[in-house]
């Protein structure tokens, strides 16, 4: 399945073993017998205690942003790395990748158990052209190095018959540093009914966008910073007292990072809530926020003057396009009236959610999008987004 907010997901590599390599020791007895008697001290090198040998590497975890080359083309790659936990008993590698000329994001996971230590290998997958929530296998990486800032060696098409050369630094220029934390809290069991044979509690969720490093001290990025811990469990508490075991069973916040390069961050918000449906009653709302001042970009902020109508044309197109489109009765919406001060900005184009348009909740948080080609023309040439488009090679 797709990540939500589109093929974005949770980069980085590379933890070496170290070998100190010192000469064997012989036997006590032995050296006595064949030693010289002297007082050089040659004679006592080999009495001296040995050196400490490095502790090793820590496995490297969470977020990582990569930079480089496939071939000669150049790439942005991201990837989360999760250790065991309470509820996941293995290790978790997922991540995307995008060509900077073409923007796709195209979805990376580890290529069977994912081994701490050992060569990166990941598999790629691509989404169908006429399912997008579904994926076909189109790539395969195969790293000379474990999990670090460094990483370079092989990709290559599912058949193997084509070979690619591949070298990646990881690089947070124009982007953040971040890890997403997630609080949880549940209320007392509720008592057994038909519908529901097990134990089942109110419960509520909600995940945060936590700033790492010096980002953390920018004023201007206050306000992105996730509260600090009381205040979260605070919030969550709060949350947790309008679920009951009646109505609403469970409430659930989120947050996603569909952009994160060029001086823009772009996250998806979402609040759901629970009522015994097949799909939480959700909303989501779609942010991108110009990292060299921390504000929210306004459609005024990226777009001419005049080019609204121009704009909601392009996501008619994108829109009818659609492979769901006719399925979910969309080739007639009138986006006339449309709000367009909701559109997020991805890897890709500008976007909406096809949730936006009354699709059913199984597939409202598929992104409808406009590629930045076919934005370009009615981009202002001095704003964040064409800043990006020109760091990218797409201006």
């Amino acid at each position: 399945m797709l990540p939500n907010y589109c093929r974005r997901l949770p980069l980085g590599l590379l933890a070496l073993s170290l070998l100190a390599a010192c000469e064997t020791r012989r036997p006590a007895t032995e050296q006595a017998a064949s030693a010289p008697a002297t007082t050089d001290s040659a004679a006592v090198i080999d009495s001296a205690p040995a050196a400490p040998q490095p502790a090793p590497a820590a496995p490297l975890t969470g977020y990582h942003r990569y930079v480089g080359t496939v071939g000669k083309a150049p790439v942005v790659l991201e990837l989360t790395i999760s250790p065991p936990d309470a509820e996941e008993k293995e290790w978790r590698l997922y991540g995307t990748y995008y060509y900077e000329r073409q923007g796709a994001p195209l979805i990376l996971s580890a290529a069977g158990a994912y081994q701490p230590g050992q060569p990166l290998a990941l598999k790629e997958e691509t989404p169908k052209p006429d399912e997008p929530a579904e994926t076909l296998p189109s790539g395969r990486w195969r790293a000379t190095q474990a999990a670090g800032p460094v990483l370079s060696g092989t990709w290559e098409s599912p058949d193997g018959r084509r070979r690619l050369p591949f070298s990646l630094r990881e690089d947070y220029a124009g982007a953040l540093r971040y890890e997403l934390l997630t609080e949880k809290a549940a209320g007392p069991p509720c008592p057994p009914t038909e519908d529901q044979a097990g134990p089942r509690r109110p419960e509520a969720e909600r995940t945060f966008l936590h700033l790492l490093g010096p980002d953390t001290l920018q004023p201007a990025l206050r306000a992105l910073q996730a509260p600090l811990p009381e205040q979260r469990r605070n919030q969550l508490a709060v949350e947790l007292d309008g679920v009951d075991c009646e109505g609403t069973f469970g409430f659930y916040g989120g947050v996603e990072v569909a952009l994160n390069g060029y001086g823009l961050l772009s996250v998806v918000t979402s609040e759901g809530e629970d009522s015994g449906g097949a799909y939480p009653n959700s909303a989501e709302e779609l942010t991108t926020y110009d990292l060299r001042t921390g504000r929210a970009l306004k459609l005024a902020d990226w777009l001419q003057p005049g080019q609204e109508p121009a704009l909601r044309r392009l996501l008619q197109q994108s829109l009818r396009a659609h492979p769901y489109a006719s399925s979910l009765g969309l080739e007639a919406a009138d986006l006339s009236k449309a709000d367009l001060a909701g559109l997020g900005f991805d890897s890709e184009g500008v976007y909406c959610l096809l949730g936006d348009f009354g699709a059913p909740h199984a597939v409202q948080r598929v992104p409808v999008v406009v590629p930045y080609r076919a934005l370009r023309p009615l981009l202002q040439p001095g704003s964040a987004v064409a800043r990006m488009l020109r760091q990218r090679g797409l201006w």
